[in-house]
């Protein structure tokens, strides 16, 4: 960390209009080598909370190296676009469509792709709900417009499109501020399932201290992969539950 520390670190967003936007534009992608570097040293990190810390720190890393690269094609894109608009007749320029913005759009895309799924393995707090809101609504809304169908003549396939589902590695995201409460009292839990095949969500409780059996609940799904539950707490026990 300390080769990347304060004014070290690589700066890929901007106050564009806001915090944190993306724009089109290339970096120098040397000054991500500690990421690869972050990577090799996996092997060497033992214990489950250790290897979940690393593995925080790395997927953030990952994710800050792949806004540079997403910036990087987003301008690549912009390129084939403009040299799409260029064609002097319209069977030109649908042919430059499907031979050079088709292409760079792809690209776009699998970047933008990864490096979501690298985000959302970094996801545990509103406040990084927040973050990944943010870049949907400040920077995506612009890196994903196109004319491009428009010159193609046709809808844009699959592959330049973002994708509906999440297949990066499944995780459950339970983004809690409270975890007690008096006797008598609700507690609310909301968890974000990603990831193919989880279908429901549920919780396993029994008082501190307890070797009895849990007691199981199921979440109520309220919308796409978010799940949200209540329980009032009234365990005559004085410990927390």
């Amino acid at each position: 960390f300390g080769t990347v520390d304060s004014f070290s670190m690589p700066i890929v967003v901007g106050w564009i209009g806001g915090p944190g936007k993306m724009s089109p534009k290339c970096f120098n992608m040397s000054v991500f080598n500690f990421v690869k570097q972050l990577e090799e040293i996996r092997t060497t990190v033992t214990g489950a909370q250790n290897r979940a810390r690393y593995d925080y720190w790395l997927r953030t890393f990952q994710y800050h190296r792949g806004i540079a690269s997403t910036s990087c094609a987003w301008l690549e894109s912009d390129s084939a676009m403009a040299a799409v608009q260029a064609g002097k007749t319209a069977p030109e320029r649908e042919h430059l469509a499907w031979t050079v913005g088709l292409p760079a759009r792809e690209r776009l895309i699998s970047n933008l792709t990864r490096m979501m799924e690298q985000m959302a393995q970094t996801l545990s707090t509103p406040g990084e709900l927040g973050t990944w809101m943010n870049l949907e609504s400040h920077s995506l809304v612009d890196l994903l417009a196109t004319k491009l169908p428009e010159y193609l003549q046709a809808p844009l396939p699959a592959a330049a499109l973002p994708p509906r589902s999440f297949s990066g590695a499944a995780r459950l995201i339970v983004p809690t501020v409270r975890n007690s409460a008096e006797r008598g009292a609700p507690v609310s839990w909301r968890a974000l399932a990603l990831g193919q095949g989880c279908l429901e969500v549920e919780i396993h409780v029994r008082a501190l201290g307890s070797h009895g059996s849990f007691s199981s609940t199921q979440f109520d799904k309220i919308a796409r992969s978010v799940y949200q539950l209540c329980l009032l707490y009234t365990s005559p026990s004085p410990r927390d539950s």
